[in-house]
């Protein structure tokens, strides 16, 4: 592909490091690999599946935005299986929450009983509608949540990316621990291979 010839275009990494079985920190770094500065959007997505519709469940799952600080947002999961839990994310342009539905109106020419089905981020980003786009924005429940990062990265550059799921209501989930996490995972698996 003429892409890959004229390397324009990006590597994204994605890492986990657990702290223990209900803390886990994740890195996503996204390298420029062309010779010109590049936007990119990321939208790293937290979402239930959906098992309420078939009855699976006796109570809908739901997200809840808490915060929506551009410094940390703080998402609020609560299930009846594994009660709450919280996600923190930190730099993201905007957070969106939409609904894990099926868009019945694309696919079985039903309309929809909400605006809030699950291609809702792409119809409003890539299709372009700042309508819905406001709409997901203004939305703080859920049971699919975003938060947006609009990127523009430097030639043969790396920007990161850093994100938090935990069972605990942390104060500030990016402290030094937060970094000294991904270095003890990374001794541990390199002593153990």
């Amino acid at each position: 592909s003429d892409v890959f010839q004229k390397n324009k275009y990006f590597d994204v990494h994605v890492t986990y490091a657990k702290n223990n079985s209900e803390d886990i920190c994740i890195a996503i770094s996204i390298s420029n690999r062309g010779d010109e500065e590049a936007a990119i959007m990321l939208l790293p997505t937290l979402w239930f599946r959906n098992r309420w519709m078939a009855g699976d469940v006796s109570e809908k799952p739901v997200l809840e935005i808490l915060n929506s600080n551009r410094n940390i947002g703080v998402v609020k999961a609560s299930n009846e299986k594994s009660g709450d839990y919280f996600f923190y994310c930190t730099g993201a342009n905007d957070l969106l929450m939409t609904e894990n539905e099926t868009n019945t109106e694309k696919i079985f020419g039903v309309p929809n009983a909400s605006p809030f089905v699950k291609d809702a981020f792409h119809d409003a980003i890539a299709g372009n509608d700042s309508r819905l786009y406001d709409l997901l924005k203004n939305n703080h429940k859920g049971t699919k949540f975003s938060p947006v990062y609009r990127l523009t990265i430097p030639a043969g550059e790396t920007q990161r990316v850093i994100l938090r799921l935990s069972k605990d209501e942390l104060n500030d989930p990016f402290d030094d621990e937060f970094e000294q996490i991904f270095e003890k995972r990374k001794r541990d698996a390199d002593e153990f291979y």
